[in-house]
């Protein structure tokens, strides 16, 4: 309806337009100039039949060559009460499309998948990617399967662990039919919204950084994981939608990840003080000529943060040098994190390459990010202000950028007493569950549990002294003896405990 009216105004104008130029003799050039102006320009942007594409090594919107100044803002970390605000502030400060992960498991609300959630507040992606619409900015969609992000599993659901034979992130029966099946749910949301249907979506990213994690290149299962990726996309959202995959900044990581041609776009990511070159070099070997717009997918403002770390903290003035070298060479960015936001609940992950390199992220994904977890501008570690710096380097090169919104009250919870608690009282906490008996340890997915915690109870029996090894612990364990805390035990530390001499 909105359109409509406005195309009935364009209509009017016009009318006036050329009504002022036969009776006041203007020239048809300034009759023209009155009718661009009287229409907003944001509104082609999103009407429906507008399009978005490659050209001559450019993104293209509308025909119109666009640097994609984009800022990353995962919905699923951010309140929706404060989505809007969050959006208006990476709009002031510079960008003109926000991009997001989806993540897999955030959306089901069962073990079993079966109840998908894309309607209470804080999963309303629709709602999300129409506020994205509404501020005129361009949306780039990063549905996964895989997504990493420092989130619980990368996105995948727990499930796929109770069946250890079948292998994901590949072509397998199991993994592929449970991807197709997910897919089936979320991508059919997105086509109403993607930039031809009149809206804001221009760009999806197929998988996250394969090229850390698998070999297109040199393992048949593996290409056709990506393959198979991209024609699941294709049937949902058309042949018009640019997906793009992206991998590290340099041409060996595009080639484990990525497939070479126009199938997808391929593109790399990097932080400050990284060399532009490497990543427009590999790019280059992997897109047809003209249709390979440079850009960089992840621009690291700032860094995640592991427990036992101190926050992370990085230089607003390298950020700001690097990032103005891409833009001196029309490589377009995206700023990993433009706003992180908090991991709610269990959802954090973790990073390592398995048995003791295992690094869980703590809760708070402020990320150092120039929009700080809670809403105010984020400073670098050399003190500078990285809101600001980012924001006065888009002025300096861009008219669009819109005055910053007064910033939101922030109130302190003050002191929070934390007390221990017995594993007693914590049964108390929890409540009454069902309790399964087992020959020996069961896996939380194996028992049908998607994260959280799990009690585990057994009997010595009549030795004296009693020695009791824990094999292949995967994360932490609180270890209580008749109800008495002794130690704890922590993956990193070693895969196989052993309690000495109980008795």
């Amino acid at each position: 309806v909105l359109i409509r009216l406005i195309k009935l105004f364009h209509f009017l104008i016009s009318g006036l337009a050329s009504l002022l130029a036969h009776f006041m003799a203007l020239p048809i050039a300034v009759a023209c100039l009155l009718l661009l102006l009287s229409f907003p320009s944001h509104v082609t942007a999103f009407a429906v039949g507008s399009n978005f594409t490659l050209s001559s090594n450019s993104f293209l919107l509308n025909g119109v060559p666009v640097l994609i100044r984009s800022g990353s803002l995962h919905y699923s970390r951010v309140h929706p009460s404060d989505w809007e605000d969050r959006l208006d502030r990476l709009k002031a400060m510079g960008m003109n499309a926000v991009q997001f992960y989806i993540p897999w498991n955030y959306h089901e609300s069962d073990f079993q998948g079966n109840i998908i959630d894309f309607t209470s507040p804080s999963r309303d992606v629709v709602r999300f990617i129409e506020m994205i619409g509404e501020r005129d900015m361009m949306a780039l969609v990063r549905p996964g399967p895989y997504i990493c992000g420092e989130w619980e599993f990368g996105g995948l659901p727990a499930r796929l662990l109770s069946t250890p034979s079948s292998p994901i992130r590949t072509l397998s029966l199991n993994y592929m039919s449970s991807v197709k099946t997910w897919f089936g749910h979320l991508l059919p949301l997105l086509t109403p919204h993607l930039i031809q249907n009149g809206g804001p979506i221009v760009m999806a990213q197929v998988e996250n950084e394969f090229g850390s994690y698998g070999d297109v290149e040199n393992n048949p299962d593996d290409e056709g994981y990506m393959r198979s990726l991209v024609d699941i996309f294709r049937s949902h959202l058309g042949s018009d939608l640019v997906l793009y995959t992206t991998d590290g900044g340099n041409v060996g990581a595009m080639r484990r990840g990525s497939l070479p041609g126009d199938d997808v776009l391929t593109l790399g990511d990097f932080g400050p003080g990284a060399s532009i070159s490497a990543s427009i070099e590999g790019q280059s070997y992997m897109n047809p000529e003209g249709a390979n717009p440079a850009m960089c997918t992840e621009y690291y403002t700032g860094w995640l943060t592991h427990y036992g770390e101190e926050l992370a903290a990085t230089d607003a003035g390298g950020v700001v040098k690097t990032l103005e070298d891409m833009i001196l060479r029309d490589v377009s960015f995206n700023l990993y994190m433009a706003h992180g936001g908090t991991s709610f609940g269990f959802w954090s992950g973790a990073n390592g390459n398995g048995g003791t390199d295992y690094k869980p992220d703590i809760t708070s994904y402020d990320y150092n990010s120039p929009v700080g977890e809670d809403g105010r501008h984020g400073f670098g570690s050399d003190g500078l202000d990285k809101y600001t710096a980012i924001r006065d380097l888009m002025t300096k090169y861009f008219e669009d950028v819109p005055v910053e919104p007064e910033g939101k009250v922030v109130k302190g919870y003050g002191v929070v007493e934390m007390g221990e608690v017995s594993v007693g009282g914590l049964k108390d906490i929890i409540g009454e569950r069902e309790v399964v008996q087992e020959s020996k340890a069961v896996c939380q997915e194996g028992l049908g549990q998607r994260f959280g915690l799990t009690s585990y109870t057994f009997t010595t029996g009549s030795c004296n002294p009693c020695n009791v090894t824990l094999i292949g612990l995967s994360d932490y364990a609180t270890v209580y003896v008749d109800g008495v805390f002794l130690e704890g035990w922590y993956r990193g530390d070693g895969g196989n405990f052993t309690m000495e001499s109980l008795g």
